[in-house]
């Protein structure tokens, strides 16, 4: 994911970001939360959330017929450009 976090790009953390976050019965993702904490900057892990919550809906799962809810995880790469 390439991303601007200000005027250029000198200075921007650079990286991979796991987050793992549940797709309700809606299809809205929810209750999003960063995995790998400890190998990002919080810069990245607030741009990470944020594009969690800016997804569209998903079609959600289903179990016998009718819509589930699930936990899923995405990793996320941001790089400068």
């Amino acid at each position: 994911m390439a991303y601007n976090a200000g005027l250029g790009n000198q200075g921007n953390p650079e990286g991979n970001v796991s987050v793992s976050f549940t797709v309700g019965k809606d299809g809205k993702a929810k209750d999003a939360k960063v995995e790998n904490r400890e190998s990002t900057s919080s810069e990245l892990e607030v741009a990470a959330l944020y594009t969690i919550q800016r997804l569209p809906e998903f079609i959600p799962a289903t179990q016998n017929g009718k819509p589930v809810a699930f936990r899923m995880t995405v990793a996320l790469r941001f790089e400068n450009r």
